[in-house]
């Protein structure tokens, strides 16, 4: 080999070297990104499986509850009208007051029916006295009845006095019949006049508050004419529900929260007519004791009965 080919062979080989070690690390330093990435990967999804498997399908199945609007009424509003005419003798209640079922809110003027009450119970009291005297008269007889067909047998009365008797026996039976009938006639009597007397007395059928009044002591009145109307204590709350929440009425569970309490509400009706937007209107019952006000508005929450 001459000298020529030798200082070729030594500038060669470390070129070659240096290329070679060049190559490795860039080898090596594109298969560790790679394994980095995939350990990334494959954590990503491990985590997205945890997320789905720890979702419960009753909660995403679950709606979420949904907020309207009522209104407080009164459950029932009663018209009291006059039964007879006459003149109002007494009326103590006004607007706003409140009323009971066996309290008058006014009395008509009756002095001319109270003469014929009393009347009326003194002859009921006299055929009383007829039918007790009348069963006493029967009762002589029927003994001496008994006493003379005794005597008829030891020959001691004749055929002709126990024939007398016998007769006297069933006049006084038929007058007392007579008596019995008279007495329960003016009894039939008394109780007309004292529903008659009813008639005077201006009644609620409801207790409640009175919220209008139209008459006043010492006018006249009609008979049918309005004495005045009574709200009753219960109340209900009006809400528009649309159809497919109607339907499911018995599924559906209403509150509302009055200061630190949850009220709930039970339906009593469902109006059969829809509103123009749809919705049909529900009657809920507000249970006894919350201080609520006819008129007022309340946010009602509805949903999914557990």
């Amino acid at each position: 080999m001459n000298t020529k080919a030798l200082i070729l062979l030594a500038l060669t080989c470390p070129i070659i070297l240096g290329a070679n070690m060049l190559a490795r690390k860039c080898a090596s330093s594109e298969t560790h990104p790679a394994a980095g990435g995939t350990a990334s990967v494959t954590r990503t999804n491990e985590v997205s499986d945890e997320i789905a498997e720890s979702a419960s399908p009753a909660d995403s199945a679950r709606p979420e509850p949904r907020m309207i609007v009522g209104v407080v009424i009164p459950a029932t509003v009663v018209d009291v009208r006059s039964q007879v005419n006459g003149i109002i003798d007494s009326f103590s209640k006004s607007v706003g007051d409140s009323v009971d079922s066996t309290q008058p809110l006014a009395t008509l003027d009756s002095a001319d029916l109270l003469l014929e009450a009393q009347s009326q119970q003194a002859r009921l009291a006299a055929a009383g006295h007829r039918v007790a005297a009348a069963e006493i008269d029967l009762k002589i007889l029927q003994e001496q009845e008994t006493h003379m067909l005794d005597a008829l047998k030891t020959n001691a009365a004749s055929q002709f006095e126990v024939s007398q008797l016998r007769r006297q026996v069933e006049s006084a039976s038929a007058k007392l019949k007579g008596s019995l009938e008279d007495s329960k006639e003016q009894q039939v009597a008394a109780r007309s006049i004292e529903q008659r007397m009813h008639k005077y007395r201006c009644l609620s059928p409801i207790s409640g508050r009175i919220i209008e009044v139209g008459a006043v002591k010492g006018a006249y009145v009609r008979e049918g004419q309005l004495i005045a109307k009574v709200q009753s204590t219960q109340q209900h709350l009006n809400v528009g529900l649309p159809a497919d929440v109607v339907e499911q009425l018995q599924t559906i569970s209403f509150r509302f929260q009055q200061r630190s309490d949850s009220v709930i509400l039970a339906p009593v009706e469902v109006t059969p007519n829809c509103n123009l937007d749809g919705t049909r209107c529900v009657r809920l019952a507000i249970p006894a004791g919350c201080d609520l006000v006819v008129g007022q508005i309340l946010r009602v929450e509805v949903s999914v009965k557990p």
